[in-house]
């Protein structure tokens, strides 16, 4: 009976016609490309069983490494990945100091795959026992080779940027980092302010001045600081999302927000979506003024030739004679109040701060009135864990009518999509983000094994719905390398910032090619395929403008005249892997 059913549903399905109603985004955390398929047969460069380098640290030996079976039901290190360790992994596209930046552990060599778990050829590609003299062929995550295999995978798919999740998860929604090079680590102001553990966030602490009053112009962070009057959250300067004027606070705009951040142009002219050097040439950190901890500045790095050590004389300790710490804001308050870089707090909207007005993909789809959804951890409850959720980091969607109305718990996604079984029932966002935040997301030292069955549980609310299947693409990805070792060095810009280095990217659903695809992608590219499918304009022309499409391009994942077979059930199985086809796409991004 349940089969008739499904076969029913299936044929109705197919009879409203192919088209791409859904782009559904599965947003992963800290692994690399090589780290999970370094050895799926086909991909450029593999099959990697081996990693360069350099000294003697996390068991490197004469420069190498073999490469090490992971266990998915133990956890790996956390491996470092900030924006100096990645700088250092990359070394000039080297990539052979990976195991300098995890802690003496080798685990930065591990891998996944179908590999020899042991004997002679432990930490091989295998396909059955007999390949492995001694010990046995185990497939580590049998569910996504078996996605590669059936749908499609991307090997040259890029993090947006050298660093953490922070800027990385940002740029997911705004092809922008804002700034950012890292995670900001904030501390939390008085409660509510910092609930969760949401030291990234808005939710970790805001400050502004008191609106009118016996304290008007005070230094506030809750409204209960101003003797009845209003705290108005300081926003930094930039212009009206609509209308261009000039403002300081989302009040100041008639119609819109105060939106800033969003654009940089070299000195050389070429174009970025981020600006770490603050638009003077030099390299820059945002901090807090020494002596008024609740006014947010910037240090600037003034060596000679500006060639400042931003980790040395900037980030970290105390700032060095290479920095210029007398930043105006402070100054203005104390002339003896400098900018403390050291702090790494980000206090205001303006460039380099967290809870930032950029203008995002989801502002694009409110105004083109194109459904979008953020399914994440206990979606929007306050006090919540929020860390990877990029919609917390934006100050109008966070404090607008779109946090209350499509920030959703994650276990969500699943009953949205069992109600989705026709265009009359169909509730699910057009587009959605969805990411498990706990132990589904895989970031170190959480279990692959549980990331994966918490990913195969989104996939397969899609897979099993007829409608559904017919008319949506799921598309995984994970937001930064987490410092495990990739051999592909990814093409740079002049300051080093982006691309980063290398992360899986796999396409499941019914119009997936079923192949590698070697185009070049970031997650820009996602981007750039929701705004044609949907007919929204780029943020960033030299960002996501530019960027290639990751869905209907000839270099695409994805045609609309593919049509993979309803799988039901099977699509969360196993298979043994075969090698797939491939296409040769090479075209590169700005």
């Amino acid at each position: 009976m349940r089969r008739l059913l499904t076969v029913l549903l299936l044929l109705a399905a197919l009879a409203q016609g192919q088209s791409l109603k859904h782009i559904i985004i599965i947003v992963k955390e800290n692994r690399s490309f090589d780290h999970y398929f370094g050895q799926f047969p086909g991909v450029t460069g593999g099959p990697v069983t081996s990693y360069a380098c350099f000294g003697t640290q996390g068991g490197c030996s004469h420069s190498r490494l073999a490469v090490i079976p992971g266990n998915p039901s133990l956890g790996d290190a956390d491996c470092g990945h900030y924006y100096g360790n990645a700088i250092s992994d990359y070394n000039d596209g080297a990539m052979n100091r990976f195991n300098q930046n995890c802690g003496g552990s080798t685990d930065w060599a591990k891998q996944y795959g179908q590999l020899c778990q042991g004997g002679s050829n432990i930490g091989k590609y295998c396909r059955t026992n007999g390949d492995c003299p001694g010990s046995s062929c185990v497939n580590t995550i049998p569910i996504y080779w078996s996605y590669a295999t059936q749908y499609g995978l991307a090997d040259h798919m890029f993090a947006s940027a050298m660093g953490p999740s922070y800027p990385n998860h940002l740029y997911i929604i705004a092809a922008t980092a804002n700034e950012t090079q890292d995670n900001p680590q904030m501390t939390p102001g008085r409660p509510p302010n910092g609930e969760g553990g949401n030291g990234w966030t808005c939710d970790a602490f805001h400050y502004g001045h008191c609106a009118s009053g016996s304290k008007a112009g005070a230094l506030c962070s809750t409204s209960s600081d101003c003797n009845g009057s209003a705290c108005n959250i300081d926003s930094g300067t930039g212009t009206c999302s609509v209308g261009g004027a000039s403002c300081a606070l989302d009040t100041d705009c008639s119609s819109g927000y105060c939106t800033n951040g969003d654009v940089y142009t070299a000195a050389g002219g070429a174009f970025y979506g981020i600006d770490i050097k603050g638009g003077t040439g030099k390299q820059m950190f945002p901090g807090v003024c020494s002596k008024h901890r609740t006014v947010g500045c910037n240090s600037i790095c003034s060596g000679p030739g500006h060639g400042c050590n931003v980790v040395n004389d900037c980030n970290y300790g105390s700032p060095t004679s290479n920095c210029n710490i007398e930043d105006p804001i402070c100054v203005a308050l104390n002339p003896t109040d400098v900018c403390d870089a050291s702090s790494r707090q980000f206090l205001s909207a303006g460039r380099g701060s967290a809870c930032p007005n950029v203008t995002t993909i989801a502002d694009r789809l409110d105004a083109a009135r194109v459904t979008w959804g953020m399914y994440y951890g206990s979606g929007n409850t306050n006090g919540s864990q929020q860390l990877w959720n990029p919609v917390g980091y934006v100050q109008h969607l966070r404090y607008g009518s779109d946090w209350t109305n499509k920030v959703h718990p994650d276990t969500q996604f699943v009953s949205d999509a069992a109600a989705s079984i026709s265009p009359a029932t169909d509730i699910l966002p057009s587009v959605v983000w969805i990411n498990g935040s706990g132990s589904g997301s895989e970031h170190p030292n959480k279990m692959v094994a549980d990331g994966e069955l918490w990913t195969a549980t989104q996939v397969s609310a899609i897979a099993n719905n007829p409608y559904l299947w017919s008319n949506s693409t799921i598309f995984i990805t994970w937001d930064d390398f987490g410092g495990f070792a990739d051999h592909i060095a990814p093409h740079q810009d002049s300051i080093n910032w982006t691309n980063g280095i290398r992360v899986p990217l796999l396409c499941v659903g019914r119009f997936c090619k079923s192949q590698i695809t070697t185009t070049i992608f970031t997650p820009a590219s996602l981007l750039k395929c929701i705004e044609n499918v949907f007919g929204v304009s780029a943020l960033i022309s030299g960002v996501d403008g530019a960027a290639n499409d990751v869905c209907l391009s000839s270099g695409g994942m994805m045609s609309l005249g593919h049509d993979n077979p309803f799988p039901g059930d099977s699509v969360a199985g196993a298979s043994q892997v075969e090698t797939g086809s491939r296409i040769n796409n090479e075209s590169s991004l700005p």
